[in-house]
This record gives C-alpha cells, sequence and structure tokens, in this order.
C-alpha cells in the first residue's frame, strides 16, 4: 500500500508541474520564425523584454538555417539551465502518462 500511495503523490505532483508549464509556458520564437509566425515570435519577445525590463532589440528576426550542434553543447551554458528543466519536464510528463495508465 505504501508503493501505491507514493505513485499517487508522484503523479499528482508531475500532474500540477505539467499544467503549470503548459498554462504559463509561450512557444520559443525561434521555433515561431522558422514556421513562418513571425508576428506571433515579436509578440513572444515583445513580453520578454517587458517581464526582463529590457528594451526590445532592433532589427530583424531571421534563422540561419545552417545552425548545427551537438548534444554536449545543450547541456554547456547558456543551455545548461533550460535543458535541465526540458528533462524533468520529460521525466514528469513521462511519470504522469505511465502512472495514468496503470493506475
Amino acid at each position: 500500500k505504501q508503493w501505491y500511495q507514493r505513485r499517487v503523490r508522484g503523479t499528482v505532483m508531475c500532474l500540477v508541474a505539467s499544467v503549470v508549464v503548459t498554462v504559463f509556458a509561450e512557444e520559443s520564437p525561434r521555433y515561431l520564425v522558422i514556421n513562418g509566425e513571425k508576428e506571433a515570435a515579436l509578440e513572444v519577445m515583445t513580453k520578454i523584454s517587458r517581464t526582463n525590463n529590457k528594451p526590445m532589440l532592433e532589427g530583424e528576426m531571421i534563422v540561419s538555417v545552417e545552425e548545427c550542434g551537438s548534444y554536449s553543447a545543450v547541456f554547456q551554458q547558456p543551455y545548461r539551465k533550460t535543458s535541465i528543466v526540458l528533462t524533468v519536464m520529460f521525466i514528469c510528463h513521462t511519470w504522469l502518462a505511465y502512472s495514468l495508465l496503470y493506475l
């Protein structure tokens, strides 16, 4: 019975984290630009600049198609924090999916 209670608590924590992230997370401006949604990307960038109390950058948003990197670069600065958060979110979503499936 104790293992079941732990699994339920873990499932509830992951469900809460998933809902919070889904509600408050913005789509990446880079992703929006790649998919041709420059206006939406500009809105997200404006919101980010207001949140950080920084002026909006001047210029046109472009994405280089030739960008490439390695998997190890994802866990180095300045991407380390974001990569860790996304990894934890993935684990929570996976835990949630399997917990709901087998409850």
